[in-house]
């Protein structure tokens, strides 16, 4: 299972893949080696597949992955929350190194 994690001290945050057994157990922080805390979010399981469903945002049924995206299309909705881990690090990384100047600029 994929858990998602917040250092205490330093702000990162991260996801780590591992056992439903072991989700109680300690993260530490890569940067800081600070204790992690997780965030609350719905489990999510590695090689999901996708399963017919009744999709409450769009209203209606979908059997597909390439059903689900034309219907969004149709509807002219936007679909949010697929950034890539890698790339929402980075800028969180950067928006923290931004406060850190900003904050020294001030002293």
């Amino acid at each position: 299972m994929i858990f998602e994690y917040l250092c205490e001290k330093c702000s990162l945050s991260k996801e780590v893949v591992k056992p439903a057994d072991e989700h109680r157990s300690e993260e530490r922080c890569t940067c800081c080696d600070g204790p992690m805390i997780r965030l609350f979010s719905p489990p999510q399981l590695m090689g999901i597949h996708f399963d017919a469903h009744f999709n409450y945002g769009l209203g209606e049924h979908v059997s597909t992955k390439r059903e689900y995206k034309q219907k969004i299309k149709d509807k002219g909705f936007v679909e949010v929350g697929t950034e890539k881990p890698e790339s929402m690090e980075k800028y969180f990384n950067q928006v923290k190194q931004e406060r850190h100047k900003r904050s020294w600029e001030s002293v």
